[in-house]
């Protein structure tokens, strides 16, 4: 079960990236607080339809681990990612993505005790050279990024996946102790609470604003947010609930493949041959280091 979801979120995610862009040029902090409202409706309704309630029995410590992890894996990682896809665009953030599985393992051997073996190194490695294939394509910068941009959407991608990591590691236990629905939903208002919080202390209200009024953006991501937000949301934290976190973080990595397909086929960006190896690279270290470490 763990692992099919795990691929299923994948492919919904990957979905949702190419809709994501279509409205990336707007600010990614609006853009993850509608992605979230949008999101949490959704989930009330389905925790409704469900005769699910919150459990106010948790212990105080399963309470912080779903804060936090709400903070850093929605708040902080999606606010990034939304920042680097509007630098990067959908596919070559698709190979940066990659990093995301050498820092579940990471985090699983600091927070969870587990003890990857030398497997973990090689496959860090292959996804590494990986992005520095991809990465440091002169055409890609050329011709899909603005060079102002490039260092700082790579910069933005990396921080994204080890923020969203810590966010979902740290809160693996607690995720094993209550219902994904349940669970999913306060993940999504604690980091609904840290955006508003952050929108209030940086005083951009008014560019948060331009994205939660309704307008043409609303036919991308709208959509983008149920896939994304809801759909992925479920299937990705029901796979960390059901399969081990290194299988569940390199089965999710598959989003790599499809994203970059997606991003050539739909948004028409260039599929140059360095920007495949590179993918290809990154994609078999993430399996090598989901399976054999």
């Amino acid at each position: 079960m763990g692992e099919l979801m795990a691929i299923g979120a994948a492919l919904v995610w990957s979905f949702s990236v190419i809709l994501f862009k279509r409205s990336s040029d707007m600010s990614p902090v609006g853009l993850n607080l509608l992605k979230n409202l949008v999101a949490i409706v959704l989930l009330a309704l389905t925790m409704f339809a469900l005769g699910t309630s919150f459990d106010w029995e948790r212990s105080n410590e399963d309470w912080l681990l779903i804060l936090v992890s709400g903070v850093f894996g929605i708040s902080l990682a999606d606010t990034l990612f939304f920042a680097a896809l509007n630098r990067l665009g959908a596919g070559l953030l698709a190979v940066v993505e990659c990093v995301y599985t050498p820092f579940v393992v990471l985090m699983s051997v600091f927070w969870l005790g587990e003890d990857p073996s030398d497997a973990f190194y090689i496959g860090t490695g292959a996804v590494f050279l990986g992005l520095l294939i991809a990465t440091l394509d002169p055409k890609i910068r050329t011709d899909d990024v603005a060079p102002n941009d490039f260092a700082w959407g790579v910069f933005f991608g990396v921080m994204a996946m080890g923020t969203m990591a810590v966010g979902i590691v740290i809160v693996k236990p607690a995720i094993e102790r209550s219902d994904l629905i349940e669970v999913t939903q306060l993940r999504l208002l604690f980091g609904a609470i840290g955006l508003v919080i952050w929108v209030g202390v940086r005083g951009i209200g008014r560019e948060v604003l331009e994205v939660l009024r309704p307008g043409d953006h609303w036919a991308y991501m709208i959509p983008a947010a149920f896939l994304g937000a809801y759909l992925a949301m479920i299937l990705w934290i029901g796979s960390m609930k059901y399969a081990p976190a290194a299988v569940a973080g390199v089965l999710s990595q598959t989003a790599t493949v499809f994203t970059l397909l997606l991003s050539w086929w739909i948004l028409k960006e260039h599929m140059t041959r360095r920007k495949l190896v590179g993918a290809f690279a990154a994609v078999i270290g993430a399996i090598i280091i989901g399976l054999y470490s």
